[in-house]
């Protein structure tokens, strides 16, 4: 997804939102191009062949005899607004280009309006520094947004009796009844060795084992890693592919363990706190199979049920049944 919203991000910048706006607003087409009516060439009384240097040297000369403060004549001032628009036409090399071809081809009307308004209303600064800046600025709210989750996390987890019990006991482990620890030091040390336990993912909050906000996983560095990444993971589907669709290989412990991982819903951090013997445990029921998923999923439904029988809402609705006062809903029949 991020990477969709960048290439279209992108894919505007190149097209300038100028254009796109001519497409969604119609008024835009009766705005007045380039010096209206006059021709920009006799406004500054110069020919097409102009160079650049004279363009500039022939507004100075105008604009000193036009300028309101020193022409206090009725028609100076609208003389010299359109001389200096001339002028702003003919001494931008692109403007200037485009407006000539304005002049030789009248009759693409949308083309020149296009053009136009791309040169007039688009943004100067050079598309590659836009979207650098906008990566930078979407990594540095991403970082924030990401350490904010981060502290959030060891807030909550502060407050749970087994994470507590847990800090406890490393404390312990580590430190023993030392009587040189003050509380002030004490707290401190604690704290470190939770945020330690949450680095490590020994504890999962909202699903998922919270990771210590690293800079490999910020926009910016994963778009300027794509020409290594993409070729490697091309490589590595494509080894796939070769291995286990079509010559039907038996999975190595590794592609096991990744597919186990995955269908799991494990990250990498989870599933390295499973330890040997965990990850072990897991893949002896084969999940990589169609049949060993399968039968996972039919102990898990096993598993409910039993919780089910068990809780009180089906006693409940049993004594509800026998006295003839439940009713089954549509979605329970």
């Amino acid at each position: 997804l991020k990477l969709v919203c960048f290439f279209l991000f992108f894919a505007v910048m190149w097209l300038r939102w100028p254009v796109i706006l001519l497409l969604w607003v119609p008024s835009l087409a009766q705005v007045q191009m380039y010096c209206g009516k006059d021709n920009c060439y006799d406004v500054m009384g110069v020919t097409r062949s102009v160079t650049e240097k004279e363009v500039k040297k022939t507004y100075r000369v105008l604009a000193l005899k036009y300028h309101p403060d020193r022409n206090p004549g009725k028609d100076a001032q609208e003389k010299f607004r359109k001389i200096a628009k001339a002028n702003e036409i003919l001494s931008d090399p692109e403007m200037r280009k485009a407006y000539d071809y304005y002049l030789d081809h009248p009759e693409q009307q949308m083309q020149n309006m296009a053009e136009y308004i791309r040169l007039s209303y688009a943004p100067k600064t050079p598309v590659s520094l836009a979207v650098i800046g906008t990566l930078i600025f979407l990594s540095i709210v991403q970082h924030v947004n990401h350490k904010w989750r981060y502290d959030f996390a060891f807030r909550q987890l502060q407050n749970d009796l087994v994470f507590k019990r847990r800090v406890n006991e490393l404390f312990q482990e580590q430190y023993g009844k030392s009587k040189a620890i003050k509380n002030a030091q004490a707290k401190k040390l604690k704290e470190e060795i939770g945020r330690g336990i949450l680095d490590r993912g020994e504890v999962h909050y909202g699903g998922d084992g919270f990771q210590l906000p690293t800079y490999d996983r910020l926009l910016l560095v994963q778009c300027l890693m794509l020409p290594y990444k993409v070729p490697l993971w091309f490589l590595s589907t494509l080894r796939w592919v070769v291995k286990y669709y079509i010559l039907q290989m038996a999975y190595s412990k590794e592609d096991a363990a990744y597919v186990t991982r995955k269908r799991l819903g494990y990250t990498r951090n989870r599933w390295h706190f499973e330890g040997e013997e965990g990850q072990a445990q897991w893949l002896e029921k084969k999940l990589w199979t169609e049949a060993g998923w399968d039968a996972y999923q039919e102990e898990l439904r096993e598993k409910e049920r039993e919780a089910l029988a068990t809780s009180g809402a089906l006693r409940r609705k049993k004594r509800l049944m026998a006295r003839g006062e439940y009713f089954e809903s549509d979605d329970e029949q």
